[in-house]
């Protein structure tokens, strides 16, 4: 595990699931896990099923992006969706075109997981600070969680719609 950004994804994985086992001997008897577009509760749970969902979640989510990065790396050639593909993976660019797919997967992967850390600690302070309330609003998260997500994906993606003649 020499890869930098999957160093970063373990951690963050680490670092979300730590997260969990602090707050969990803190919530309430029902956890808001739900909430509508104005941030209000509208959705409940037992703290054991919120905290196994989330351990759950975040290992699973952990796992697919590391599987899907390592599975990039490992296909053949005319099973990779490039434009210009016959620039990108001929063989002096392969390897170094691979390695930007990997690192996408992985930067999103760690974004991903980023935002759930944010989105968590805003349920964990709702459900300890009283009115089950989150904040900031929902198009503030939405906003976060598409740059953090898709943002690692857009300049990569813009770079193979050329090749080294354009």
């Amino acid at each position: 595990m020499k890869h930098p950004l999957l160093i970063l994804l373990v951690a963050l994985c680490l670092l979300s699931l730590g997260q969990a086992a602090w707050y969990y001997p803190q919530l309430p008897g029902l956890v808001a896990t739900h909430f509508d577009a104005t941030g209000r509760a509208n959705g409940w749970m037992p703290p054991a099923h919120f905290f196994q969902s989330r351990v759950v979640f975040t290992l699973g989510f952990t796992a697919f992006f590391a599987a899907l990065a390592f599975a990039a790396a490992q296909l053949p050639a005319p099973l990779i969706p490039l434009p210009h593909k016959e620039y990108w993976l001929n063989p002096r660019q392969r390897d170094e075109t691979k390695r930007q797919i990997t690192n996408m997967i992985l930067s999103s992967g760690c974004g991903g997981l980023a935002f759930f850390l944010f989105c968590y600690q805003r349920v964990h302070q709702a459900n300890l600070n009283g009115p089950h309330h989150l904040t900031p609003s929902f198009g503030v998260i939405l906003i976060t969680a598409l740059a953090l997500i898709a943002g690692p994906l857009v300049s990569p993606l813009l770079r193979f719609w050329k090749t080294g003649s354009d």
